[in-house]
């Protein structure tokens, strides 16, 4: 089945390569899929099963129960390491009528998550869309963290460090899906967090932010009449900005983050971290560097990035950034989803 990528096309670009092979693979879904994916690698949350342990996280094992000719094509490191999820991936849902054995689990607890949220007024209807967007994306990334993700995470990690006023934006989504993960790389390197919104109210933003102190914030920032500084050159809610923080920051982490904000802080002398699936939006092309992953693993991986490495001199950690080249790293991101895509054909 390898004839779908032809040699002409493996020539073009990483990005028209991408957007071929998706097509290809529609055309494709005109017939039984089961009869294209057989016994090659699938999603690697299938055939899983959840453990807690004392620290109240989970664990993701291979389940040995009916694993069949999917297991013996998994590699041993990808059969028997443990995957570490937050137990925040599981907070909110207490009624969700579905066994943690069900292979899908974790998207069916995330999905509950949001829609939670939304409820409560901290997600909006749209979040939900983008959020399945999102969820695409990572199936193509065979739903774990590649290496050109964690490549991106290290530099990510040093110029955060580096940074002389480093600032965590969160809009909904992001703390919905990742808020005591947020608390916790804020805690680490020493950030403040500010609310931004697309859909911006009061209401929502005290909500917001009343969430994340209940998980442990400090003091949060861009609410209310505190987001009094304005950043040119976008005519939606989010270019209202607190002075205190991402008015005067020189280092952004953007997770979730929409293409207009992403250019704008860019172009106003800004240093931006993205966090986004999509390695071809307008917000991964824009950032200083762009974390193609999701941001439930993403948000983890940055904070254990961090304290390893603060041990470092200044000199490595500028080694760290000067030697990432953000449209490279994208270019890997699509290859990676390539090469995952070719395992299904």
């Amino acid at each position: 089945m390898r004839q779908w990528l032809d040699p002409e096309v493996r020539q073009a670009s990483p990005a028209d390569q991408f957007h071929d092979a998706i097509e290809r693979i529609l055309r494709m879904c005109g017939f039984n899929v089961s009869k294209v994916v057989t016994a090659h690698l699938r999603t690697r949350l299938d055939r899983l099963q959840i453990e807690h342990d004392n620290a109240g996280r989970i664990d993701l094992l291979s389940n040995s129960r009916g694993c069949s000719a999917y297991c013996d094509n998994l590699s041993s490191k990808a059969r028997y390491d443990s995957k570490r999820f937050p137990d925040s991936e599981l907070r909110c849902t207490p009624d969700m009528n579905v066994s943690t054995h069900h292979p899908r689990f974790l998207s069916l607890a995330t999905r509950e998550r949001l829609a939670k949220a939304m409820s409560e007024g901290i997600v909006v209807p749209q979040g939900l869309i983008a959020h399945g967007r999102g969820e695409a994306f990572d199936y193509i990334l065979g739903e774990e963290t590649l290496p050109a993700a964690t490549a991106a995470t290290s530099a990510a990690a040093a110029l955060l460090l580096m940074a002389e006023h480093p600032v965590l934006s969160v809009n909904g989504n992001t703390a919905a899906l990742a808020g005591k993960e947020i608390v916790n790389l804020s805690a680490a390197i020493s950030a403040p967090i500010e609310v931004n919104l697309f859909h911006r109210t009061s209401k929502r933003e005290r909500l917001i932010a009343s969430y994340l102190k209940r998980l442990g914030a400090g003091d949060v920032l861009g609410v209310g009449k505190s987001a009094s500084s304005t950043i040119r050159g976008i005519a939606s809610s989010r270019r209202q900005t607190d002075p205190r923080g991402i008015g005067k920051a020189d280092v952004v982490l953007i997770p979730l983050e929409d293409g207009d904000r992403a250019e704008a802080l860019s172009r106003d002398g800004k240093k931006t971290i993205a966090i986004d699936l999509n390695p071809l939006s307008r917000t991964s092309r824009a950032a200083s560097v762009s974390i193609v992953d999701n941001v439930i693993r993403a948000i983890p991986a940055l904070t254990q990035a961090s304290y390893r490495l603060k041990k470092m001199r200044r000199t490595s950690l500028e080694r760290f950034v000067s030697d990432f080249d953000n449209q490279r790293n994208l270019e890997s991101s699509v290859r990676e989803m390539i090469e995952y895509l070719r395992g299904w054909a």
